[in-house]
Formats: structure tokens, sequence, C-alpha cells
């Protein structure tokens, strides 16, 4: 099998290899492997086997005194810790007769996290592939070594300035920019609306618009005769085919016949005509007058006849029907459908956390708002508007016509963009997830924004006049969707002409601006309707993009009683958290903090305790839905507490806390807060230094200049985490640890008092998870944030962590830091130990018995000289750091010789272990 995960290759293999390049370095057992890593390294004298042993002293004089006597046990013993009251040393491989007073001088000062440790197989495989480990070498003067990193990037750092104008145009311009690159999101945003508008306009121009005036033509009708007398009909050639023209014409297959009834005998003499023949009546009247000369003249209609002329007066029509005035509204409107796709965005930052990520960095969800709307206006409106009335007035449109035309429709364009904008965001809580917005909302919108109108258009060009009443009031209620009021002031424009010179019976009349803001031609109407629902929807706008989170807390802030004995947990390591959560003034204090989702019964976290000082890493541990990422989400305001108090921030946000009068864009808006959230919260086209430089812009942050302190902590930063050679790549081009990396600068900048970090290290390589350890420990004399991170690796919550949490079924089931937490739950030591030939285990574990006085230590696994032993504690009057100290002494009075043991390593139960352990007792 092949793995980046070392703890997984030492617990499941007989033999590691370790490869770069191709080549094979190393290979053998995990044990060789450890009590080698001299070799393996290449002679470096860095790279020593051995143990490491750490403790926190109750003073920095303890810790001296002890460093004192350790030195006359073993001289040349070094503290490399960079915390005076803190002890990290380094025993090294055959001085094992030492440990065992070693242990006991440490144990003797009253730390409760000692721990000890032999070099792991992460160290080996950075040995062997020749990285170097982050945290050796390089004193903080020095800029360039690592030390010299870690202190620049969380050095205290002053005179910042965010600017929110500065802040939200600068977000309006990459988001431009991101438009850019995306040559879908171009195409259909910004090259397709202005080719519609131009369609749109040039249709107009080359159709020949149809004028109100009509002029029937005139019939000239000769004399009829009634040939039938049962029954009577008219026939014969009723039409002078000279008095035929334009409109009218005849074609031989198209002539009158002899059955055609324009008029007609009934059996008591009436004559009948259509009145909707326009011809019916002149020859109803020459068929009366001929059939009477007929008589009179006995027969013989040669003799006499008459001959009728029809000519009818103009008049003006009662309706239009014009399809310019459903082009042009309809094909400019294409123009504006781009601006609703605001919501997309929108819909993508809130599924992706850069909304979040955003309002970490000082902009408020109203103000990431506030950027799209600039966004649009600046780089999508301004073009069309332009656009808009450079080709109309090219193509000489009524829309900009006389009598105020040329104003309303200006107004018209203005009011549907700002009316647009907030209707589209209103939208976006609907949406989910980014697929979701991007597969329907364009199709949904274009549908609902073209359908309608057309339905509008062919109602009110009805030649009913209940139709088309009804037309009107569906388009006029229609006009609550700015696209469709945009269409429908767009045709009440259009139709103008025709309305004024159906007043006035005469053809082109001039329209005055009496006539355009006429309430009873309707093209006030869109314009109010606008008015009203950018006033409406700018309203819900402002109030979905309040500060939620604070309101709530204020709320619960006068039911959380901390002195109710029901309200404290009864495990000690829990009461003191809550404890501690209650007397910290600064980082992160959390108390019974509840949420219940919808629809469950079960909380998904359930009265939580926690505090986090400066400089401390707390970090979360619990299987998969226990309820780690429900509290990154409550603590970074992305998801609303159902109970609780939560103070965060500097000792002055606490007493508004506590009041329950802090406001939480506060203290994001002051980048009191960082957050790297378990999904990267990146935009795919910006390249690093992009983000980057948007991070220093919104945090205020002057990183351009050539030499300040800001410079100094942001290139800090880009070396300490190693991205300085992607800073021209893509985000989506990078790898997923490069990524991980990418979120935790991000957060990092402008050194924030409190710091989240969801699963900061997954996907990145042993030496980049190193790195990142080293970057966030910090330096001598820095102060590092107050830290909450959730990991699933029990190595990077050994390495980091000032305590740590389990968390199961969403409740805290323990608390307190690693070697705590070993002493507590550990029920033995387990014993790995590479025997020499003819040498078998089980003889090991009987002398191990017998030395100890137990019986039931036991061979766990026997494998090609390989053994792995369990020995349960035997001494309750002895802590479990102070039997490994007697163990070891046992091993080295004479065990290891007499029973062939060639390399062993002692250690207490894992931290993994212990957490699959709780875990199994509480399911169970």
């Amino acid at each position: 099998m092949t793995t980046h995960f070392m703890d997984e290759a030492d617990m499941l293999s007989n033999r590691i290899g370790i490869m770069r390049e191709g080549r094979l370095l190393a290979c053998g057992s995990s044990l060789f492997l450890k009590h080698n890593i001299d070799r393996l390294a290449g002679g470096d004298a860095a790279v020593k086997p051995g143990y490491t042993l750490t403790a926190t002293c109750p003073s920095k004089e303890i810790s001296k005194e002890v460093m004192r006597k350790l030195k006359d046990i073993m001289p040349g013993i070094k503290n490399t810790s960079v915390k005076e009251e803190e002890l990290s040393l380094h025993l090294p491989l055959g001085s094992e007769r030492q440990y065992a007073d070693i242990l006991d001088a440490v144990n003797a000062t009253g730390a409760s996290d000692v721990a000890i440790g032999l070099t792991s197989l992460e160290d080996v495989f950075l040995a062997t592939a020749g990285e170097v480990d982050p945290t050796l070498g390089g004193e903080a003067d020095n800029e360039s070594s690592p030390a010299g990193l870690h202190h620049r990037i969380w050095l205290p750092l002053e005179d910042k300035k965010p600017s929110q104008p500065r802040s939200v145009f600068y977000l309006a311009r990459m988001v431009a920019l991101m438009d850019l690159r995306d040559v879908r999101t171009f195409v259909f945003n910004s090259l397709l609306p202005i080719v519609f508008i131009i369609v749109g306009f040039l249709l107009s121009y080359l159709i020949d618009p149809k004028g109100s005036l009509v002029s029937p033509p005139s019939l000239s009708l000769l004399p009829s005769t009634i040939i039938n007398p049962s029954p009577a009909y008219v026939q014969g050639s009723a039409f002078n085919n000279s008095a035929l023209g334009p409109p009218l014409q005849w074609t031989d297959d198209s002539r009158p016949s002899g059955g055609e009834l324009l008029a007609r005998y009934e059996s008591n003499g009436t004559l009948q005509y259509d009145p909707k023949i326009v011809s019916s009546l002149p020859l109803a009247i020459s068929a009366i007058t001929n059939s009477t000369l007929y008589n009179w003249t006995s027969g013989s209609p040669a003799a006499l006849s008459v001959s009728v002329t029809n000519s009818p007066l103009p008049y003006v029509k009662s309706y239009l029907v014009d399809v310019t005035q459903l082009l042009v509204p309809m094909l400019t409107m294409l123009g504006f459908v781009p601006f609703a796709y605001v919501v997309i965005p929108i819909v993508f930052w809130r599924a992706d956390h850069i909304t979040t990520q955003l309002k970490f960095m000082g902009m408020s969800t109203r103000l990431q708002y506030i950027a799209l709307f600039l966004h649009r206006f600046l780089f999508g409106f301004l073009p069309s508007f332009v656009v808009l009335l450079i080709a109309a007035g090219a193509f000489g449109s009524d829309l900009l016509g006389d009598g105020g035309r040329w104003l309303a429709y200006i107004l018209l364009v203005i009011t549907t963009f700002l009316a647009l904008i907030p209707f589209a965001m209103v939208l976006a809580p609907l949406f989910k997830s980014g697929r979701q917005v991007a597969d329907t909302f364009p199709l949904l919108w274009n549908c609902l924004s073209i359908i309608p109108y057309i339905i509008v258009w062919l109602m009110t060009g009805n030649s009913s006049e209940s139709v088309r009443n009804a037309g009107d009031i569906i388009g006029d209620v229609m006009t609550i969707i700015p696209t469709l009021a945009y269409q429908r002031g767009t045709q009440r424009l259009l139709s103008l002409q025709f309305a004024v010179d159906r007043a006035s019976r005469v053809e082109n009349s001039p329209v005055e601006w009496s006539d355009t803001f006429n309430p009873a031609n309707g093209v006030l109407t869109p314009l109010l309707v606008n008015l009203g629902v950018m006033s409406l929807t700018t309203a819900l706008v402002w109030y979905q993009t309040r500060d939620q989170i604070s309101h709530k807390m204020r709320k619960h802030s006068s039911s959380i009683s901390p002195g109710k004995a029901d309200e404290l947990p009864e495990s000690e390591d829990l009461l003191a958290e809550a404890v501690r959560a209650d007397t910290i003034v600064e980082g992160i204090a959390v108390r019974n903090l509840t949420k219940f989702y919808p629809q469950q019964k079960k909380a998904a976290v359930q009265s939580l305790n926690l505090a986090v000082a400066p400089s401390e890493v707390v970090v979360l541990l619990g299987p998969n839905g226990a309820g780690k990422t429900t509290v990154m989400k409550m603590l970074s305001g992305e998801e609303i507490p159902t109970a609780g108090l939560m103070k965060l921030g500097r000792p002055e946000d606490f007493d508004l806390a506590q009041r329950g009068e802090l406001e939480f864009t506060s203290l994001y808006r002051r980048q009191v807060c960082g957050y790297c959230p378990q999904a990267d919260a990146l935009f795919p086209d910006l390249t690093v230094k992009e983000h980057l430089d948007l991070a220093s812009a919104l945090k205020g942050l002057r990183a351009r200049s050539a030499s300040s302190p800001h410079r100094d902590h942001v290139d800090a930063i880009i070396a300490g985490l190693g991205v300085g050679e992607y800073l021209n790549s893509r985000s989506s081009r990078l790898s997923g640890g490069n990524r991980r990396k990418l979120s935790l600068a991000l957060a990092m900048m402008g050194h924030p008092r409190v710091l989240f970090l969801d699963e900061v290290t997954t996907g990145m390589d042993p030496a980049a998870r190193r790195s990142v350890w080293a970057t966030l420990r910090g330096g001598k004399d820095t102060s590092p944030p107050a830290m909450l991170m959730s990991t699933h690796y029990m190595d990077e919550a050994t390495a980091l962590s000032t305590r740590i949490g389990i968390i199961i079924n969403g409740e805290m089931r323990a608390i307190g830091s690693v070697s705590e937490l070993a002493n507590r739950f550990s029920r033995a030591i387990a014993i790995e130990a590479s025997l020499s030939k003819g040498f078998c285990a089980s003889t090991l574990a009987e002398e191990l018995g017998r030395a100890l006085g137990i019986a039931d230590v036991t061979v766990v696994e026997d494998f090609n000289s390989l053994a792995t032993f369990r020995v349960p504690l035997w001494n309750d009057a002895l802590t479990p750091m102070q039997q490994m100290a007697e163990l070891f002494r046992f091993m080295e009075g004479g065990l290891k010789a007499s029973c062939g043991v060639v390399y062993y390593n002692l250690s207490l139960m894992s931290l993994e272990q212990i957490f699959i352990d709780l875990v199994r007792e509480q399911r169970a």
C-alpha cells in the first residue's frame, strides 16, 4: 500500500519503504527506522534518534530549577522550548539508563502534562527525504530564518486603515476581472446583451411602422340584376375593376361568382345584407334600385341602370397591431437580463463560504451586496446604457422622441436597473447551492421575462375590446417584475403616437409632455411600479443582511446564569473549562452553547463550554457528525445558536458581549477574527497574489509599499507557508494542499486576535504540515492569537494543542492537554520491541510480569522478531508517567539484555486509542 498518513503506515506495516524521485531511500520496520534516523539522514547533526520529553512547569523559576537538576543527571541536555515555563527536551538513545531519573525529576515539579515519545515516523520521513524541519535553526533576529519569519507573522500590526468605500470598489473590480477571465460569463453577461440591443433597434428601423389613420378604398358598384326569383340572390360583376387598387386586388381565381351572397331577398320580400362586408350595403342599394328599374323598363335592363359608388371616410383605429412593439421591448430587455444573474455569485459565495471569508476580512454581507451592485452598475449597466442610447438615436427610434418621451425612456431604463438588482438579490435565499442556482435560475428568469410579455402583446393587439382590456390589466400587474416593467413601459412609449392620434383623430399629431406623463396613457405606471419595487426589495435586502447573530446573542445573554448548579457540568475537567470560560477576559469564551436544527429531536451541539486564551490552541476532536463543524459555524456567524453565550475578541469586546451589546459586525469590521473553513473559500479565477492583494485591501494593509511592517507581515506569511512560487497561479489550478495554505494565509493576514481553523492541513504532505504547525506556533516574544481548530489528525492535535476537547454526539466528553488525557484515560503502557534471534516475545512478557508483580502482561503481536506488548498500569498510587519511569528503570536494569531486546519503545495509550475508546463507550 501507499500512503501519506504516517500513523496508518505505523499501525499496518511490517516494513516501510521510503521513496523519493523513483529511488528507494530506506526500508525496514517502523522501530528500526526510528532508531536509525541519524544514519538515514546522511549524518545531519541536527537529526538524532531519541525521545522527546515535554512538560509545563508551574512557573519559570521551577523550570529553571529542574533544568539545573536535569543537567546534573544528563550533561548537555537543552531546553528547546521558546516559552520559559515550558520544557521540551531531547533525550538521545544510548542514555536510556538516565530516563527514569529524568522523568522522576520532571514529575516532581507538579506538572500535570508530562509527556514522552520516541522519534516519530514523520520525523524519519522528513529526514530521509532531505526535508528541513521548519522548527529547527534560526534566531528571531535573522529575518530569513524560520524563527524570524514566525516573529514577523505574529508581531502586532498597528496603523491598519481599512476603508469601506475602497473595499467595496476593490471587490467590484475583482469580480469584473473574474468575469473577464471566464469566457462564457463574459459572452453571456457582456457581449450578448449589447448585441440584442443593437438588433432590436435595427429591426425597428427595417420594419415599416403601422400608422394610426386608416383610409378605406373607394368601391364603384356596377348595376346588378335579380336573376333567380327563388331563392332570390344577387349575382353579376359587382365590382368595377378599374376602381380596385392597393390594398384591394382580384385574381382570376378569386373573382366573386354568382353564388357570392353579398345580399339576398328573403321570401317575404326583405333584402338583407351583411354589415361586416364594407360593400354589402351599397350593393344592396344598387340591387334594389336596379330591380326597380328592371320592372319599370319591362325587363330590359340595358335601357337604364344605376351605378353606386362607396367612398368611406378615413378613421382612426381603436387598436394597433405593430410587431416592432414586440421586438424592440423584448430584444432590448435582454440587455437587462444578466443584471438579475447577480443572484448566482451571491449563492455561490454563500455555499462556498466566501461570504464568511469576506466577512472576516472586514466586509459585512451588506457591503458584499453593495460591491456586487457596484460591479453590475460600472461594468454592466453603464456600457449597456450608452449602447442603448446610441442605438436608439442612430436608428431614429420613437423612444427618444420629443414631448418628453426621451426623458421617460431614460427614467424607465434607470429605474428598471435600480429595481432589478435588489429584486434578484431578494431571491437568493430560495437557492441552497451554487449548482442549483446556476442550473435553474437563468432559464427560469429568461422565461419569466419573455413569455408573459408575448402573451400581453398578443392580448393588447386583439380585435376584441374585452381581451385588450384584460391584456392591459395583466400587463400592468406584471410590471412588479422589473424586466416586464421595462417591456411594458417601452411598449407604451412606442404606442404613444397612436394614442395621441386617436385622441385628436389626426395622424402624426405632435406629442406633448402632458401626453407622455398623462397617467391615462400608461407611461407612468411602469416607472412608479419600478420605484415601489426598488424601495420594497431594497428594504428586504437590508433586512436579510442584518447582523442576526448579535440579535440572537442579546436575546440569550439574559438567560445565561453561570452560577446555577444545574447548568454546570459534573465532570471535573468540563467544570474547570466552564470556570475558565467565565474568567478569561479575551480570546474565545463559550458558555452553554446549544444548537437545534428543525426537524431534529437531538441537539447538534448541547451545552458546550469552552475557553481559549491568547496564544492557546484548543483542538476539537470528534467523529463525523459529532458537531465540530457546527461549533465552528456558530462562532464564525454562519449558523445562529439556539441558546448560549459567545464572547470573542479583546477585553472590551468581552464586556459588551456579557452585557448583550456586542455587534458581531463590529468584530468582523475590525478583523478581530480570522477563519479558515473546511472547504476552501477561494475565487477560482483569481491568482494567489490577487487573493492576497484583495485581503490586504479589505484589511487595510499597505502591502504594496516597498518597505513597511505590513509588507513584511504579508511576505513572512507567504514565505512561512511556502506559497511564493505559486503567486501567479490561479487558485483553481493549485493542488489541494496549496489551496489550504492559501486559505490559511488569508485567515492569518492582519494578525487577528482569534483564529478558527477547520481541518486546516487536509491534503498537505508531511513537510507542508510541519511548516504550517511551526507557523501557527509562532516564535519567541510573539503573541499568536487564540486558536480553535478541528482536525482528524491525532499527530496534529498532539503537536499543536494546548488542550484537546473530544466531542461526541454534540456534547463535550473530555478536555485537557494530551498528557492529561493520557494520564486520565490510559489503562496500559505499550511496548514495542525488536528481539535478537533465539529470543521470544513470551519470555519478555513473563519477565516483565515477574518484575512488576503482575500476571497479565500480554503479547499483542509477534512477527519476524518484532513484538508488541500491553502492560496494564499496576500501581494506583503512581501516575501513569511515574509508572513509565519505573518501566524504563526495569528495562535498563537487566531485562533489555537478558531478553535480547535490540530496540524498544515505551508509550502510554495514544491519543487515537483514547479517542476510539471514548467513541466506542459513548455509542455503546
